[in-house]
């Protein structure tokens, strides 16, 4: 129905950003090369031609309705809320876990897993220990806790610029913290701090001085420094520490991850793989899809970046993401993450021209581009 009423309203003449126009043809040929790929290996072809064909109305449609920068920030408000207000139902869930109260509301299948809706509107699949206690682990609007911890990153990144500082909006933008801890996503963990820390690298303010520019940077550098230390030391959450946990699974993608490595210094085309689970993430997906795909992938989730006015609010959301795809996620038939990518976008051109946006005006992107110009 969204879609419907985004092509009635603004059929065929809305002028899409470049940026978007680049996540939708790098996803058409990844889409292309997917479906040639299965046909010549006598693979599956109808459920690639399904997925691509499904990317093609919604990413559009999406880009259509992103393409009025006014939209566009009120699309990133409310999924900023609504992972914020998920977030704190899991801190809630978690704190009466300690006390030793859980509350099941009632169980649903999530594909071929069983899901959970704990009290007072939590969802969870699984359970992770936590200093000697168990908790369930918050899946939220992703299928599992690992794009959980995606959402929670990316709404926190995007939250300055969807929101006005208010104390109630600080207030939500702190709930996604308890997100991406009460996922129990090593690697939300991982690209969460290092997204903290580019934000403190980037964040320059218009008035700044020179010698406050100065120590930005130092901070900022120390802060990716100390981002790194945290991703492989952080008691719970560390990769050491996932590692003397659930070292199973960590053995299992770097199996995959290694069988992808090869498979990209090898140029290969993509293979049959014998590995249990080869699309853990996107340099493991290569092991199968091939280099083009990745290849692909990769500029559609980075190069919309060089189309962007405001590369500074773009840059960390971006980072998020391409990070979770490329060491935690697949992106396969993930069409939601390309809409990411060009929300983030009309996001950061909208935040270009705040000053008229905030006036109540409704430009498109052609014509905030335009009002840069001017400026």
């Amino acid at each position: 129905m969204l879609i419907v009423c985004i092509l009635l309203e603004d059929g065929l003449t809305s002028r899409l950003s470049p940026a978007s126009t680049v996540v939708i043809l790098c996803y058409y040929f990844s889409s292309l090369w997917l479906i040639w790929k299965s046909s010549v290996q006598a693979g599956s072809v109808a459920g690639t031609v399904t997925g691509t064909l499904i990317g093609l109305v919604l990413l559009p449609a999406f880009a259509s309705y992103f393409s009025r920068i006014e939209r566009a920030r009120a699309f990133a408000q409310v999924y900023c809320a609504v992972t914020a207000v998920l977030s704190a139902s899991s801190a809630i869930t978690m704190l009466l876990a300690i006390g030793g109260f859980t509350i099941k509301l009632l169980t649903f299948p999530i594909g071929t897993w069983s899901a959970s809706l704990l009290f007072p509107f939590t969802t969870t699949v699984s359970q992770v220990s936590f200093f000697g206690f168990y908790f369930d682990r918050f899946t939220g609007i992703g299928r599992e806790p690992g794009w959980m911890g995606m959402h929670s990153a990316l709404a926190w990144t995007l939250w300055p610029h969807a929101f006005r500082g208010s104390l109630v909006s600080r207030v939500g933008r702190f709930a996604c913290i308890a997100g991406v801890l009460t996922s129990g996503s090593t690697a939300g963990f991982g690209v969460f701090v290092v997204a903290v820390a580019m934000s403190l690298l980037i964040s320059r303010r218009r008035s700044e001085g020179a010698l406050r520019g100065y120590s930005r940077i130092v901070f900022g550098g120390a802060a990716l420094g100390i981002a790194a230390w945290l991703a492989v030391f952080a008691p719970q959450y560390g990769l050491q520490a996932k590692q003397s946990v659930n070292s199973d699974s960590l053995e299992g993608r770097a199996l995959a991850t290694d069988a992808g490595l090869r498979a990209l210094t090898e140029f290969s085309l993509g293979e049959q793989s014998f590995i249990l689970t080869p699309n853990v993430n996107l340099i493991a997906g290569a092991s199968v899809t091939g280099w083009p795909f990745f290849v692909l992938s990769v500029l559609g989730l980075l190069l919309p970046l060089a189309f962007v006015s405001h590369k500074g609010a773009a840059l960390p959301p971006l980072v998020v993401i391409f990070l979770t795809m490329l060491l935690a996620q697949p992106i396969g038939g993930s069409h939601g993450v390309y809409i990411l990518v060009m929300l983030v976008c009309a996001v950061a051109d909208g935040d270009a021209t705040r000053g008229v946006l905030w006036r109540g005006s409704h430009p498109t992107w052609a014509e905030s581009s335009l009002a840069n110009h001017r400026l």
